[in-house]
């Protein structure tokens, strides 16, 4: 019987450690952790069966913990089990296990701001890129059940590509955060202005702070890069405005509509996601009808959130299908219960 062994039992690892046991309910899984309450709550959740399993008794160690952590605990493995890690860097894990022999660096592409076991589900990674720096059949059968997209790229480009598309968005919605701060010193009325648009840009700033600690040590080099590259991105539009230069500026934001929609359209992390945008009102109900509706009619969503939550008034709600047939029967069904569609 296969024995897997998964080191960090936080978001990541739990949520992994349930995929495992929902496609594999024969193997056994055992975890580590610092923090004793993440071990009991696995158990709790049947996420596990046991604890603190011995390296040479393991078929495949699954390095679950922040990435400075994970170097460690690479570069003291001695083992010739499958070896992972689940870390957002990959550059400096590869070296620190450059002497075990099954080694592959992996990094499902996708998380929340929340933390720990309480908030690992079994359907986190669904149909999010899960990156594999070697292909491994062994990896893509352990994590059958994520339901993720699996892409196979070397260490070096990962990262280069993460620094973009991850880290810096990160460090905007940080930044972008602090700039409030500071200007909430100086207007305090600013925070009861703020809606939508902030807080969905703003979500990951809430994120694991040792976490980005060590991502952005680990990725320096591509990280700055990327920062310099976005400042004079901000300074080409900083110039329009000055210059009110109108066509330069509608340019500006034309050519980022139209990529933005292309990217929805790709194999990005937000491909496949056909939306519906419903008028819902604010009270008790409102947003169980909508579930249950689609449930008696077997209409599958992917994602499901309000966009506006001010009190006396409607919400929109934004509802996520996996493609476009499923999108048009909801629309069908839902219009027969008069929900309303927004434009």
């Amino acid at each position: 019987m296969k024995k897997i062994k998964i080191i960090g039992m936080g978001l990541i690892g739990g949520s992994l450690a349930l995929a495992i046991k929902k496609a594999h309910p024969n193997y056994l899984v055992y975890a580590s952790d610092l923090d004793e309450r993440n071990l009991v709550l696995a158990r709790e959740m049947a996420a596990i069966d046991g604890v603190d399993l011995d390296d040479a008794e393991a078929d495949v160690i699954i390095v679950a913990t922040p990435v400075k952590t994970a170097e460690l605990i690479l570069a003291s493995l001695r083992t010739d089990a499958l070896v992972t890690d689940v870390c957002s860097t990959k550059v400096s894990l590869a070296k620190a296990a450059s002497h075990l022999p099954n080694y592959v660096g992996s990094h499902p592409m996708a998380g929340s701001e929340k933390a720990g076991m309480l908030a690992a589900r079994v359907d986190l990674f669904e149909n999010a890129r899960f990156v594999l720096t070697r292909d491994s059949e062994e990896l893509r059968d352990l994590y059958s059940a994520t339901n993720a997209n699996f892409s196979v790229m070397d260490a070096e480009t990962h990262d280069d590509i993460t620094s973009q598309v991850s880290h810096l968005p990160q460090i905007i919605a940080t930044t972008l955060v602090n700039s409030e701060r500071d200007y909430d010193a100086i207007q305090p009325l600013s925070r009861e202005l703020i809606a939508g648009g902030f807080r969905d840009m703003t979500r990951i700033a809430s994120s694991d702070v040792d976490m980005w600690v060590d991502i952005l040590k680990t990725n320096r080099d591509n990280v700055v890069e990327k920062i310099s590259r976005f400042q004079a991105r901000l300074e080409q539009i900083k110039v329009a405005v000055i210059d009110g230069n109108e066509a330069k500026v509608r340019d500006l934001f034309v050519a980022s509509k139209v990529f933005r929609d292309t990217i929805a359209k790709s194999t990005g992390a937000i491909q496949g996601f056909y939306d519906l945008y419903l008028g819902i009102p604010d009270e008790a109900g409102s947003l169980a009808k909508v579930v249950a509706i689609l449930a008696k009619h077997e209409i599958s969503l992917i994602n499901i959130q309000i966009l506006e939550t001010r009190t006396d008034v409607n919400g929109v709600l934004q509802v996520s299908f996996r493609n476009e047939r499923e999108r048009e029967r909801a629309r069908d069904v839902l219009s027969e219960y008069n929900v309303i569609e927004e434009n």
